[in-house]
Parts: C-alpha cells; structure tokens; sequence
C-alpha cells in the first residue's frame, strides 16, 4: 500500500507527461483503474469552442482477464455517455461540495472493447468528483463499480486525497486545453500568412 505522499508524487508524474488532452485523459484513467475503482470515467463539458469528450477505462470483470491491464476507450457526446441520472448528480456537486458519495445507485453505460464488442459496465456504486479550476467546473471523474464490496481499498481511502487527486488533474487537464487552443490558434494564423 502507497503512502499518501507517493501515491500524491505518483499523480503529479502522470499528470505532467503530456499537454496532449487525450494523453493526459488516458493517463488519469490509468491513475485511477484499478487503483481506486474498477470503472472510471472522465468527461470534459467543453463550451462553445471546445466540444465535451469523455474517457471511459475499467478493470475486465471476467476473472481470467484480471490480471490484463484496464481497457480504454474515447466516447463521443456527452449526452450519449452519461446516463440522466448521472448528469444529474454532477449538477447537484457544486463548489463547496466538491464530491458526491452515491451508494445504491443502478447506472450502466454501454461501451465497446477493443475486440469491437459491446460490453455494459454496471455502476450500482460511485463518487463522483468535479474537475475545478479557477473556480469553474472543467469536467467531472466517475469512479464506480458493481458493488461496494468489490470496491479497491483505495475506493474508501480519506477523500481529502481524492479531491488534492483530482485538483491536480483538473490543472492538468486545463493546461492541455490551453495547449491545444494556443496550438489551433497558431495554425490558423499560419494558414492566415500562407494566404
């Protein structure tokens, strides 16, 4: 079991790796399955110059595929990724309350593995965590599972480190957007120059 300290060290590593949006995605769901849930998924809220992308990752439930590392996948659409219910529960998390404990919950999403089958990851228990910086809500972090009793350790692990966990991705995840706008603007004004 990590100390508080290097599982915090271990974060700021992953987290700094990349100002690419995606590969900074992929690094927090790595972070987070198994570790702290068998299923985690992240969505960024976009606005109206970023379109909201999701991540889902979780941990094979077939005990032969366990010891496999946690499979990925990008969704496309906010709305067709979240269930309402979950939505719902992001919207009831707010700054002063920046983690919402669901015990009993009956949430499922659909996704496809990487043989291209649909698979269904039930979610009967979850926190989720809202991704803030400088005030705003730039996302949110689901980390559920099937039952509380299948949970990891670290699922009931002191929630002040879950929350310094997903303020420091939140940082990064901002810094990836901020890259990829600089990025965009940059090749607009050379496309600009190249008139």
């Amino acid at each position: 079991v990590c100390s508080r300290a290097d599982l915090l060290s271990e974060a700021s590593n992953v987290f700094a790796r990349s100002l690419d949006i995606d590969a900074t995605l992929a690094g927090l769901l790595d972070f987070a399955v198994p570790r702290f849930a068998p299923i985690a998924i992240v969505t960024l809220f976009g606005d109206q110059s970023e379109g909201a992308c999701s991540r889902a990752a979780w941990q094979p439930q077939q005990p032969q595929q366990q010891s496999q590392q946690p499979q990925q996948i990008r969704l496309e659409g906010v709305d067709n990724v979240w269930p309402r219910a979950m939505l719902d529960a992001i919207a009831r998390v707010d700054l002063d309350k920046d983690m919402l404990f669901l015990p009993e919950i009956d949430w499922s999403i659909r996704v496809s593995d990487e043989s291209g089958a649909d698979a269904e990851l039930p979610i009967r228990c979850a926190k989720v965590l809202t991704l803030f910086t400088r005030g705003r809500a730039i996302g949110a972090i689901v980390l559920g599972g099937s039952n509380t009793d299948a949970m990891p350790p670290d699922f009931d692990n002191d929630d002040a480190l879950l929350r310094e966990i997903a303020s420091r991705a939140a940082i990064a995840l901002e810094n990836a957007l901020l890259y990829r706008a600089i990025r965009a603007g940059d090749q607009r004004k050379n496309e600009f120059l190249a008139m």
